[in-house]
């Protein structure tokens, strides 16, 4: 199933705190993974504490998985509490910020990793764990982190469906573990002040040593003697290597809880060796059998005398090979018996064996395919982000251009309007001067002509202007 990283792998800023104490919130990452159906969420929140003497610091994981979700609680809501602007702008995303606040209901505690390396419990621990018992949580962070995944976020917190939990990668079991609740109840009284690495890791190993000498050792054989041996409680040598193969599935806890062993010894450096216990384990569970099957034949006449009688019918051992029941020369010893037990056993585990390394095969490959998915997803959504991120800034600054060359456009327009005005309007008052000229001009002629029309008029005689007029004609 493909899974998709609604915020960036890495987590981002958030602060944490339970639903009746917002004195004191946690900074912490935020991851949130959700399924492509909508049908498996997981909200995980990491806490880097620090460690006394030494620089790295613990990575506490907080688990909230789907299935512990109560259906219908997960909302998004407008921040509710006063926080300073310098953790404001921690928390946003490039400058901006948007926080809001996304309260959880819990069917029961979260669960809570740590590194398996971890030397001691840091002093900050203890403290956490009011967080991690708390069943509503509220968590503080900025939404501009979900970019396009808004839409999609905002449909979880609107629902009210169940979801289920997202299987945990092997990468990451491997590098953590599990803490279970009853050792993290043996901390509620733990002091900060009795917190030392050598005395931590020192009372760890009395009290892992002290334990596990309670637990029966598997029986060995002794040349002469029926009984088993003790091996004082001491495991095989530290560097022996582990099996090939955990037995345990990848999403189970780390630490065993079959064994009184586990709930000590968890809090302590002294590993425990899985293999011991699971040799001891199928030991206790084929012994009882081989042991029916050794005195059965003993008892039915199948040892090393050869004067003893062939097994009757009634007697004879189910699962024994059909050559045997054929012939009565060939008789069963108890080395036999026990080699032909062995044999059949061993065929049977190695088969059981050989199906287990292929589930498990089968489910590390889904798991690496998951985890593929997830980081292709993310990989994508990071850059349709940017890419979108980028198209918004061209696009602002596209605009933004337009709009002053639009200015400048508007600008120079007015300018040359008013100028095209003023020459027009100089054009015109000089036009109508010139033409008020040549009017003044035209009339003074006119009158120049009038005058002397008169004055010849009244010099000539009219008998001659007729003449004239009539020559003219």
């Amino acid at each position: 199933m493909v899974l998709h990283n609604l915020l960036s792998k890495e987590g981002v800023s958030a602060l944490a705190y339970t639903a009746d104490d917002a004195s004191a919130p946690w900074l912490c990452l935020l991851r949130i993974v959700k399924s492509h159906n909508d049908t498996q969420l997981g909200l995980y929140l990491e806490y880097p504490l620090p460690r006394p003497g030494i620089d790295d610091k613990q990575r506490i994981f907080l688990r909230y998985e789907g299935d512990n979700i109560v259906p219908g609680t997960i909302s998004l809501t407008k921040l509710d509490i006063s926080l300073p602007a310098t953790l404001l702008t921690e928390l946003g995303r490039n400058g901006s910020h948007q926080t809001r606040t996304l309260s959880l209901t819990l069917k029961q505690p979260c669960s809570v990793w740590h590194r398996k390396e971890a030397p001691n419990v840091c002093p900050d621990f203890p403290k956490l764990l009011k967080l991690a018992r708390a069943r509503e949580v509220r968590i503080v962070f900025d939404t501009n982190w979900l970019g396009t995944n808004y839409s999609k976020f905002h449909r979880i917190s609107n629902g009210s469906k169940e979801f289920a939990r997202v299987p945990i990668l092997p990468n990451f079991t491997n590098v953590y573990r599990q803490v279970e609740w009853s050792i993290l109840s043996l901390l509620q009284g733990v002091s900060t002040e009795a917190d030392t690495p050598n005395d931590d890791a020192s009372a760890g190993e009395h009290i892992a040593q002290d334990v596990i000498t309670q637990d029966p050792p598997p029986y060995q054989q002794e040349s002469g003697s029926g009984k088993r041996s003790r091996d004082n409680g001491l495991s095989p040598a530290p560097d022996t290597p582990a099996t090939k193969r955990s037995r345990h599935p990848p999403d189970s806890p780390l630490l065993d809880s079959s064994t009184p062993t586990s709930n000590v010894s968890s809090t302590s450096t002294v590993p425990v060796n899985l293999f011991q216990e699971a040799v001891a384990s199928e030991v206790k569970k084929a012994l009882p059998g081989l042991l029916a099957d050794f005195f059965g034949g003993m008892r039915t006449g199948h040892s090393l005398s050869p004067r003893s009688s062939p097994t009757p019918p009634y007697t004879r051992i189910p699962n024994a090979p059909t050559r045997y029941d054929q012939t009565t020369n060939c008789r069963l010893t108890p080395i036999s018996e026990m080699k032909r037990v062995m044999t059949s056993t061993l065929a049977q585990t190695f088969a059981q064996d050989i199906d287990r390394a292929f589930e498990h095969a089968s489910e590390h490959a889904s798991e690496l395919y998951n985890s593929a998915s997830i980081e292709i997803e993310e990989i994508v959504a990071n850059a349709r982000s940017d890419l979108a991120m980028i198209s918004e800034d061209q696009k602002f600054g596209f605009n933004e251009y337009c709009c002053q060359q639009v200015d400048e456009f508007e600008q120079r327009v007015a300018e040359g309007k008013e100028e095209a005005e003023a020459e027009i309007l100089n054009a015109f008052l000089t036009a109508s001067e010139n033409l008020d000229t040549a009017k003044q001009a035209t009339r003074a002629d006119y009158r120049q002509s009038a005058l002397e029309y008169g004055r010849r008029a009244k010099s000539l005689p009219p008998l001659e202007k007729d003449q004239n007029g009539i020559a003219n004609l």
